[in-house]
């Protein structure tokens, strides 16, 4: 399953997935495109 959210604070948007126990698989990182996770 693939799931796109838009984020303006993609360090609060982790730090909230993370603190309801889902999965990261990638921490926030600057990339090309912006800052971005995987979870």
């Amino acid at each position: 399953m693939r799931l796109v959210r838009l984020a303006t604070d993609v360090d609060a948007v982790h730090a909230e997935r993370a603190a309801a126990d889902v999965t990261i698989l990638q921490p926030p990182a600057d990339m090309d495109f912006g800052r971005c996770f995987t979870a």
